[in-house]
């Protein structure tokens, strides 16, 4: 735990206005990093929309939209005096593997159908506002890596400890706590 000994220079902002301040603009950062890397309801790839209604109507898996609206955020504790702070990051839980690339592709009985993180093709820096994959979407050749979210939350984090350390002198503790859905409320986990 953190131990307050006196702000290295005056804040420009008390923590509790910065902190919600910043969240809500990394969940603006996410909303945008979904629609940059065409994340549904975003076109995944021209005529995805007519492949998903007809994996809906003929009982396959099928794209809802649910996961680009699932994104919220909760300042759990932002102290002005100590600088200790907790923040809760929530969202459906199988948006991870949109974001590594990683999941199934035809029927579960082919080998070649299970895409893992070795195959995915991770060498290109990622950019907010460009697509990460060049030409076609093609999980079974590895362009299926689209890095939207925890690039985001670093970045997060990293603009909430470079306040802290300006301005309670690296003696702030930071807590992003990311809430999975179904897997209890409050699980923590450090990024």
């Amino acid at each position: 735990m953190a131990r307050f000994i006196s702000p290295v220079q005056s804040p420009f902002a008390p923590l509790s206005r910065i902190a919600p301040l910043y969240l809500s603009q990394t969940l603006m950062d996410l909303e945008a990093n979904m629609q940059a890397q065409r994340i549904y309801p975003t076109e995944v790839y021209r005529g995805y929309e007519e492949i998903n209604q007809y994996r809906r109507e003929h009982g396959m898996w099928w794209s809802t939209g649910e996961g680009a609206k699932s994104f919220d955020g909760h300042i759990y504790q932002a102290d002005d005096s100590s600088g200790l702070l907790t923040v809760g990051i929530r969202y459906n839980d199988y948006l991870r593997y949109v974001d590594l690339g990683v999941g199934l592709t035809g029927h579960p009985s082919d080998p070649a159908a299970h895409i893992t993180a070795d195959v995915v093709d991770r060498q290109r820096p990622a950019r907010n506002a460009k697509r990460y994959i060049r030409g076609k979407w093609n999980r079974r050749q590895g362009k299926s890596h689209r890095p939207a979210i925890l690039r985001t939350i670093r970045r997060l984090r990293d603009r909430y400890r470079n306040y802290l350390a300006d301005f309670y002198g690296y003696q702030g503790a930071i807590d992003i706590v990311q809430a999975l859905e179904g897997f209890g409320e409050h699980a923590k986990s450090t990024f």
